[in-house]
Order: structure tokens, then C-alpha cells, then sequence
């Protein structure tokens, strides 16, 4: 690991700066009375695991993921290998980052590269929400609650992502777009600026 300090903002309580090179030792700090766990990230790459709270079933994983100055994630989330996250990113409660897709041997979107998750600058991704292996989402934008966003979908910056909405694999969405609540965007559209 090489992350410069890690901050933990427990319930109401002060927040505590944890400055290691093993972020294991975070495995036994966090969240002792069963609060909501928040942990603000200050900087480069973790490998491994960090954050787990059997109190509270908080878990954090960052295997391979390279993860900007000034990030913050919620409870309960999961962040998959090698997903890039920019600076000062909120990740709510409930979110999964860099899925890998389950496709059927027969669907359109199997057999072909995913790549890496990349998360800009800025971004918010909101509680429940999924974003999967290979999308790349633009600096600034909001996915909202309970959204998903599919492999090779591109999300332009500025651009929101209604609560509910649901956006298919290789869809590409422009600078400064609202998809409002409970959209679905079908594979292969392009919605442009």
C-alpha cells in the first residue's frame, strides 16, 4: 500500500487520520460501536483489503485500484480490482464499483473486453449504485441512487444518471446530460451533448 493517510468519520464522533503504509491495521480500528462507517481517502494505490467490521458487515475492498486525493465512501461498499477513482469522489452507502459482467454465451456484449472502471474527478455515485468493469464515467457527473451503469459505457462529464436508471452496455452519453429517474438507455445508443 501506499496511501499517504486514511481519515475514518465515525457516527457524530471526531474523525481520526490514520497515517501507515498497511492499511491492514485499519482491519481492527474501524467502527468499534456499530456506527456507519465513512472512510476519506488522501491519496495513491491500495492492494488488498481494507475496512472490514463484522459489527456492521462493512466492507471495503480495494485490490489493485488506484484511488484519487480526497475520496470518500460510504458503508457497504465494494470496489473491484483495478477501477481508477478520481479526486474528491463520494461514494455513498451500498455502491458497487467495477463488476464484472455475467453474460449469457449468447448475449451480443460476451467475448469482448471490459477493461477498467474510471471514475472522474469530482463524480458522485449514489447509494445502491452499480457501475461495472470498463465504463468510464466523466468528471463531475452523478450516478444516482439505486442506477447502474454497463460495461464500455461512456457517461460524459457534468452528466446526471437519474435515480433508478439503468444504462445498457456500450452507450455512449454526452457532456451536461439528465437522464432522469427510472430510465432505461438500451445497448449500443448514443445520446449526444
Amino acid at each position: 500500500p501506499t496511501a499517504d493517510s486514511v481519515t475514518t468519520s465515525v457516527g457524530h464522533r471526531q474523525a481520526l487520520t490514520w497515517t501507515s503504509n498497511d492499511l491492514a491495521t485499519l482491519l481492527n480500528a474501524v467502527d468499534p460501536d456499530g456506527d456507519p462507517l465513512t472512510v476519506t481517502w488522501t491519496g495513491g494505490e491500495a492492494y488488498g483489503s481494507l475496512g472490514y467490521d463484522s459489527a456492521t458487515d462493512s466492507y471495503l475492498y480495494q485490490a489493485g485500484a488506484t484511488v484519487g486525493d480526497g475520496v470518500t465512501f460510504g458503508s457497504h461498499v465494494v470496489v473491484h480490482e483495478g477501477v481508477e477513482i478520481g479526486d474528491g469522489v463520494l461514494v455513498q452507502d451500498h455502491v458497487i464499483l467495477g463488476k464484472a459482467p455475467s453474460l449469457a454465451p449468447t448475449s451480443s456484449a460476451a467475448g469482448r473486453e471490459v477493461g477498467r472502471l474510471v471514475i472522474g474527478a469530482g463524480d458522485r455515485v449514489c447509494a445502491g449504485a452499480i457501475v461495472f468493469a470498463g465504463a468510464q464515467i466523466g468528471e463531475r457527473a452523478i450516478v444516482g441512487d439505486q442506477a447502474y451503469v454497463r460495461e464500455r459505457s461512456v457517461v460524459g462529464a457534468h452528466t446526471v444518471i437519474g435515480r433508478g436508471s439503468a444504462v445498457d452496455n456500450d452507450v455512449a452519453i454526452g457532456k451536461r446530460v439528465r437522464i432522469q429517474t427510472m430510465v432505461y438507455v438500451t445497448a449500443n445508443s448514443v445520446i449526444e451533448d
